[in-house]
């Protein structure tokens, strides 16, 4: 009998944090981590939001491994190339779920990306129904594989901020250039956010970004 590849849907439990009061009068913000990272860490650094008032949702990548061998630190991942559109499908479920049990109708929602988060935050939004009122690509690239016309559709009324270390071991000025370039094709409101630093979540950069929305 010849080998044959098949998948099954099963019910998962996935873990997030949460930091603010959720007022439904302030903004709901999506923060998605980069590889090798946990929620629970990455949400402190956007401690700055909670200050606001706003209210803050980490989720993390349905994937975990241990970043040194067989033991030691756990990171997560949203996906890799193995069986990647099935990964892709499950966190698009995943955060679409996950926003309409927690974001109140009515109240901004806004999705920051964060190095391979990024990659995760444009499909996601892409491919969602739920309503998106600010993009935020931090340190990271619009992915390659979703069709133009689908981002046209999806990204043509939402604000975009492109936010980058300008010593950035990870994006080189041709990356930024050619995010910018890209990015700007969709975005009636697009500005560029540059921080002195590498690839971080920085907090005078995240406090632009606050004014800058």
């Amino acid at each position: 009998m010849p080998i044959s590849e098949n998948h099954l849907k099963i019910s998962y439990t996935a873990r997030y944090y949460l930091n603010g009061k959720a007022d439904p009068g302030k903004p709901f913000w999506l923060v998605l981590h980069g590889y090798g990272q946990l929620a629970k860490f990455f949400i402190r650094k956007f401690q700055p939001l909670a200050d606001a008032g706003h209210t803050v949702i980490a989720p993390e990548g349905l994937s975990k491994f241990y970043l040194d061998g067989f033991s030691g630190r756990v990171g997560a991942t949203w996906m890799t190339k193995e069986d990647r559109l099935v990964d892709i499908q499950n966190y698009i479920s995943y955060l679409s779920q996950l926003c309409q049990e927690l974001v109140p109708d009515g109240a901004r929602l806004y999705v920051l990306g964060f190095s391979q988060g990024a990659a995760t935050a444009s499909r996601f939004i892409t491919h969602t129904s739920q309503e998106i009122n600010a993009y935020i690509q931090w340190a990271g690239k619009f992915p390659e594989d979703v069709p133009l016309n689908l981002t046209r559709d999806k990204m043509n009324k939402i604000p975009i901020r492109l936010v980058y270390g300008n010593t950035d071991e990870f994006i080189n000025v041709k990356d930024i250039e050619s995010e910018i370039a890209y990015l700007k094709q969709f975005s009636p409101d697009f500005k560029q956010i540059s921080f002195e630093g590498g690839h971080v979540i920085e907090e005078l950069a995240l406090h632009k970004l606050l004014d800058s929305l």
